[in-house]
């Protein structure tokens, strides 16, 4: 992996911010220009220029708004990415060693041997040991009554 890439893999995050900010100012602009279009209706006169003016910068606006919502909305976390990356290399790389293949059969049969030491005649012998240990006696102080 490179330094590039590795620089914008840790800065995912910053990239997803910039859209969701990006996406809800213009959605803002959007909602201003309704507003303003509204307002300005009924004070002017000559109403087919201000609609003509909002078409025109509503045509961009809205568009460039969910663009940018949705890109935000695609563009994986740092975490998701870094798994995108790392666990097929991880898959890859378990599946060609062939030590890391036999890995599994040794931990069952470590596993049946433990089991097998652990049966409830062992575990009843060991807890005789430990009963018949000596016990320590602990010291009291006489308070002289």
């Amino acid at each position: 992996m490179s330094a590039v890439q590795l620089y914008f893999l840790l800065k995912l995050n910053t990239i997803v911010g910039v859209f969701v900010i990006a996406s809800v100012l213009l959605a803002i602009t959007c909602l201003a220009l309704l507003i303003v279009w509204g307002a300005r209706e009924s004070d002017f006169n000559d109403t087919e220029t201000i609609k003509k003016l909002i078409k025109r910068h509503f045509k961009w606006l809205l568009p460039l708004s969910l663009f940018f919502a949705l890109t935000a909305a695609f563009i994986p976390s740092t975490k998701e990415m870094a798994a995108l990356i790392v666990v097929p290399k991880i898959c890859e790389a378990a599946t060609s060693n062939k030590e890391l293949m036999a890995l599994p059969g040794d931990i069952v049969s470590l596993a049946s041997a433990w089991i097998k030491e652990l049966r409830p005649k062992n575990i009843k012998e060991s807890a005789k040991t430990v009963v018949q240990q000596p016990q320590h006696k602990s010291t009291t102080v006489d308070s002289g009554k």
